[in-house]
């Protein structure tokens, strides 16, 4: 397994005398930017399906095509296991 010495200075060289720190930073930025847009996104399309699935569409034809795809849309996401989407 090696010595545990060995591995704290190997840690210590590359994360702090390498500055491996920043690469981690910089990845936790990166993170939380894909976080805050995938969630800005979800939003939007969640309230326009919400929308579209509420309003009535007794003699619009554009509405009942909507509310198809969007229930489509749902019966899929919901119907798929989150590791295959």
């Amino acid at each position: 397994m090696g010595n545990i010495g060995d591995k704290i200075a190997s840690f210590w060289d590359i994360f702090i005398a390498q500055d491996g720190y920043r690469k981690v930073l910089e990845g936790l930025a990166n993170t939380g930017i894909i976080a805050v847009i995938g969630l800005a996104i979800g939003i939007i399309i969640g309230t326009l399906i919400a929308t579209v699935r509420i309003v009535p569409k007794e003699h619009n034809w554009v509405l009942k095509i909507l509310n198809g795809f969007c229930s489509v849309y749902v019966a899929f996401f919901r119907g798929t296991p989150i590791v295959v989407q």
